[in-house]
């Protein structure tokens, strides 16, 4: 599927619409299809997310008429996840977010990668984003939706070890110009530090993506803040460890871009230290 050239204007789909009553606005981002709908006292949401992880859809219509939708709205398809929230009045303007995973997300190099000692690599990492939607004056959640359905893996030293993450199904480069521009994926530069005695063969990493702010250039491309993921030296009968470092700011690649999302978790001191033996092991096969 074609991806967005590089040097064309991209339209954000996030932002404030105005919905009058009994109007709705339809999206599609990526696989999913999303439809926003207010009555006087009530926001419905409806919503189909698929699983290609590559469709470029980015498009937004509305507002429209209630009774123009693809459905009924009294009786969606099975397929349909159909939300409402109720309120003593809604307000007509509601804000759209896009926002990074609610979990880890587990990214490949486009082929296995043998960092040898005392070396470092960058790799660039496009993963889908969130759409949420906000209460624009009270700036209130009221739910937010994957542009793509992502499947569930496990990560970690063993089946006790570990954690739930994402598998992101995206690849990553070593080169900033082979990655495809997607208005609903962020890009994220991974700096891999090999400080260990032996060859680190790398296959998977962990991105911990419930900690990283969202930046957004002039050119309505999105960002996460740079990683730096160090593999120490050995230490002993604990093995080598494996550190966590988040840039602060935009990414170098990204300068002048604004802060758009804060992070899902605040970053604790020492959070990301680890055993390759232990929960949280960033590097994997």
């Amino acid at each position: 599927m074609p991806t967005v050239p590089a040097d064309a204007p991209v339209t954000p789909w996030w932002g404030p619409y105005t919905v009058p009553v009994q109007q709705m606005y339809h999206w599609r981002l990526g696989a999913l299809h999303s439809w926003i709908l207010r009555d006087a006292h009530e926001w419905r949401v409806a919503w189909e997310a698929g699983r290609d992880p590559l469709h470029d859809a980015n498009t937004c219509e509305g507002p429209t008429a209630a009774d123009e939708a693809a459905f009924s709205w009294d009786d969606p398809p099975d397929a349909y996840t159909l939300a409402r929230y109720s309120m003593h009045a809604t307000e007509a303007t509601l804000r759209v977010q896009p926002a990074l995973a609610d979990r880890a997300l587990v990214v490949r190099p486009e082929h296995p990668i043998s960092i040898p000692p005392d070396e470092a690599i960058t790799l660039f990492v496009s993963t889908p984003l969130w759409m949420r939607i906000m209460v624009h004056e009270r700036e209130q959640q009221l739910l937010e939706m994957p542009t793509v359905r992502l499947s569930d893996t496990w990560f970690g030293a063993s089946t006790r070890a570990g954690e739930l993450c994402y598998a992101a199904r995206t690849t990553g480069r070593l080169h900033l110009s082979n990655v495809p521009r997607r208005p609903h994926r962020a890009i994220t530069p991974i700096r891999i530090r090999n400080q260990a005695h032996d060859t680190l063969l790398l296959e998977r990493v962990q991105m911990p993506a419930t900690h990283l702010a969202l930046y957004e250039t002039d050119e309505a491309v999105l960002w996460t803040q740079a990683l730096t993921l160090e593999r120490e030296a050995n230490r002993g009968a604990t093995g080598p460890a494996a550190a966590v470092h988040i840039r602060s700011g935009a990414p170098p690649e990204a300068e002048g871009a604004t802060r758009l999302t804060e992070p899902r978790e605040p970053v604790r001191r020492n959070l990301f230290v680890s055993t390759f033996s232990a929960v949280g092991a960033l590097f994997g096969s």
